[in-house]
């Protein structure tokens, strides 16, 4: 879980190009299905859970009727994070919470990785 703009998304982007997760794109039971047993992905992640946390509930009874044994990682925003818990059946101890991070500390981050170039900001300077 974390506030809007933390990174959730973008995290979840990395992960997805190592191979490690793939996103839930689709709603039809079929192609998921079908998906699941095909791709046999380590995960799959339900971005933005939050805005329907039954979409677990029905991913995890596709999941079990093809017998997947696949993680689900679910992103929500604060404010739906117990109903996404709820969903996952999992205990607060399994949640992660992304806190937004200071502009100094972005910056690091963004040379830290070797990105470099000019930065549009929309508010004051940082």
């Amino acid at each position: 879980m974390g506030a809007p703009g933390s990174g959730k998304t973008f995290l979840l982007r990395a992960l997805a190009s190592q191979g490690q997760a793939l996103f839930k794109v689709d709603d039809n039971r079929e192609q998921i299905a079908n998906d699941l047993r095909i791709l046999t992905p380590p995960a799959v992640i339900i971005d933005d859970a939050h805005v329907d946390p039954d979409e677990i509930v029905r991913f995890t009874q596709i999941r079990q009727e093809v017998d997947s044994d696949v993680r689900i990682i679910a992103t929500s925003w604060h404010g739906g994070a117990v109903a996404v818990q709820n969903a996952l059946q999992i205990p607060r101890s399994q949640v992660l919470d992304l806190e937004l991070i200071d502009a100094d500390t972005m910056f690091e981050v963004i040379e830290s990785v070797g990105i470099g170039g000019a930065f549009l900001f929309s508010g004051p300077d940082p």
